[in-house]
Parts: C-alpha cells; structure tokens; sequence
C-alpha cells in the first residue's frame, strides 16, 4: 500500500469511517471539547520510512460520517443510555491505523489466535488493562507498562504507537484514543484492535468495528450513572 501511495503521489491517505444505522440520542448530551486534527502528512510521516511514523496514519475530522462528535454520543448513549442524563465533555476522539510490522511477520499467530494472546496479555497486568471482545484496553494510557521496550511507532508521541509484545505478530492495529469527562469525573483509554485486512474494504470495516468495541468497552467503566 505504501507503495502505491508514493506512485501515485498521494499526500495523505485516510478510510471513510461510516456508520449508518446509528440512533441518535433524544437530547444533546455531549459537548465537542477536542482539538483540531495536526498529524503529519504523507511525505514527512506515514509515508517517510526515515519516520517513527512510518506506516502508521491518522484518521483525520473529515473521514467520519456522521461527524465523530455525533458518532461517540450515539454509540455511547447506546451502551448506556443513562449516559445521557449527564453533561458529557469529548476531549480526544483520535483513530490511527498502524501497518507499520505487517510486511514483517508472517501471517497467523502461533499463541492461541488473536483472542488467546489479547486475554494472556490481559492476565498480566493489573485492572488498568482489560479486554472486551476483541479490543485489548487500557485506562492509564500515560503509564509506560513496558519501559524498555521500544514501541512500534513514536515513543511517548500517545498517537498510534503500541508494544510488540501486547499484540499477535502478523497484524495491522487499530488504536482508538478516547478521553472525556461525565459530570467531573474524568476518563482516558486507549484501546487496541488488531486485525488482517486483505484490502480496503476490510480496512474499513476494521476501523468501525475497533471504534464500537472501544466505545462499548469504555462504557463498562463509567461510574455512578
């Protein structure tokens, strides 16, 4: 893909990330508190294998249909519609897709699948990580669990950036960042979603299904609703 990108001379690359189907809440409830979007482009980043950002790309405001503000109240009101009694401040919504190791590793995972390495990684760390479905989840995401390992991707940049040793080799990883405030009670995630697309279709389809885990996995820890 990156490749392709370079001959074709793209200068940046993103998926539409399109949710249709979505309820939307009966009252606002959420107020757009995040910033504007400030990644590197193509040439300096996703595209630049002198870059730790090398083959790893941000979802920018543009790509979501409905707008990501609206996108996060729907899905959240859903997972917990008493959410929506409550004020709501979205401080971060941020996506990034890393395909930085695919070409790196073979195919296929030979602890267990996906799921088995996802609920093992789980296992070793205390309440902070958890996972839900397919989604490995952390609720200190500025907390280096892993001090000398080099990330795959940025070091401390909190962008789409994960340990090795979290993830089955052979995959693409989806990181969803979340961070929003219920009431004064505030809350910050950062989930992972590794996944094998065999072509944009399915990196699509990856990038919705990461977003509605997260969003239905972060709803989980919400409090005193």
């Amino acid at each position: 893909m990156l490749a392709a990108l370079a001959a074709s001379g793209c200068a940046t690359h993103s998926n539409q990330v399109v949710m249709t189907n979505l309820t939307s809440p009966t009252k606002p409830f959420v107020v757009d508190r995040t910033s504007a979007d400030d990644y590197p482009g193509f040439a300096t980043g996703y595209g630049n294998i002198y870059s730790c950002r090398y083959g790893i790309r941000h979802q920018p405001a543009d790509a979501y249909s409905p707008p990501k503000t609206d996108m996060f109240a729907a899905l959240l009101a859903d997972a917990v519609p008493a959410v929506t009694n409550h004020r709501v401040v979205l401080r971060r919504f941020d996506v990034y897709v890393n395909e930085r190791l695919r070409s790196l590793h073979r195919a296929g995972d030979a602890i267990g699948g996906v799921a088995g390495q996802l609920a093992k990684e789980a296992s070793r760390t205390d309440d902070a990580v958890y996972l839900f479905e397919k989604v490995l989840i952390d609720a200190e995401p500025t907390v280096d669990r892993h001090p000398d390992e080099n990330k795959v991707g940025c070091d401390d940049k909190q962008e789409g950036e994960y340990y090795a040793s979290e993830m089955p080799a052979g995959h693409d990883v989806v990181v969803v960042w979340l961070r929003f405030n219920v009431g004064d009670q505030p809350y910050h995630f950062r989930a992972f979603y590794p996944y094998q697309p065999e072509n944009e279709l399915e990196v699509n389809a990856g990038i919705t299904d990461a977003i509605k885990l997260t969003v239905r996995g972060v709803a989980q820890r919400l409090e005193g609703l």
